[in-house]
C-alpha cells in the first residue's frame, strides 16, 4: 500500500490578519445562519490543493515550487472586502478578498498550476481567484438580509506581507484539521 498525505500550497498570514478574521468572524457569530467556520489559526490563502498524494510525488511537488518562486521578490497584499462563492443567490463559501498584490498571487497560483500539470498533476478546472475562506454556508433563514448584511460589513485592510509560500501538510480528524508545515519556500528575487 502506497503512503499518501493530504498537501497544499498556501500563503500564512500575518498575526493582525487572523485578528480581523476574528473580528469578521465574531460579527458573523450574531447572525442565525448556518456557517461553518473555518478557525482564524487555520485561515491561509491557498496557491493549491492537492490532496492526497504519495510521498514520492511530493518531491516533484516541492521541486515544482522552488522553480516556481525563482527570481520573485517579497510583495505584500491587502485584505479588501467581503464575499461568497458561486454568487449571492446561492451563497456556499464566505471569504475575504484580496486587493492589493492579487496579480502577483495569481501569477504564482498559475505558475505553480502549470508546472505541477507538466508533472501530470490535475489542472483546476476554476480559474485561480485570490480569497481566504472564512466558512462554508450551510443554510441561510433569509437571503436578502444576509446580502444586506454581507454589503454592510467592512474589512479593514489589513497588509500582509508575502515572502514565503508554504508547503503544508493536511491531518483531519473528527475534532479539527491541524496543519502542519512541510516546507518554506523564501521569495528572494
Amino acid at each position: 500500500m502506497v503512503n499518501e498525505i493530504r498537501v497544499f500550497i498556501a500563503v500564512e498570514l500575518s498575526d493582525e490578519a487572523k485578528a480581523e478574521l476574528r473580528r469578521l468572524h465574531s460579527i458573523f457569530q450574531e447572525k442565525p445562519e448556518n456557517i461553518k467556520w473555518v478557525k482564524p489559526k487555520n485561515i491561509h490563502l491557498t496557491l493549491k490543493f492537492l490532496g492526497n498524494i504519495s510521498e514520492s510525488r511530493l518531491l516533484e511537488v516541492k521541486s515544482v515550487i522552488k522553480s516556481a518562486v525563482l527570481g520573485i521578490t517579497p510583495f505584500e497584499i491587502v485584505l479588501d472586502g467581503l464575499g461568497v462563492f458561486p454568487g449571492e443567490n446561492a451563497p456556499r463559501v464566505l471569504w475575504v478578498g484580496i486587493k492589493e498584490g492579487s496579480r502577483q498571487i495569481a501569477d504564482i497560483a498559475e505558475k505553480i498550476e502549470s508546472l505541477l500539470a507538466e508533472k501530470s498533476f490535475p489542472k483546476e478546472k476554476r480559474n485561480f481567484r485570490a480569497h481566504l475562506t472564512l466558512g462554508r454556508i450551510k443554510h441561510i433563514k433569509n437571503r436578502i438580509l444576509f446580502k444586506d448584511f454581507l454589503h454592510s460589513v467592512t474589512v479593514k485592510p489589513v497588509s500582509v506581507d508575502v515572502s514565503r509560500i508554504v508547503l503544508f501538510k493536511s491531518k483531519l480528524s473528527t475534532k479539527e484539521t491541524v496543519y502542519e508545515v512541510l516546507q518554506v519556500f523564501n521569495l528572494t528575487g
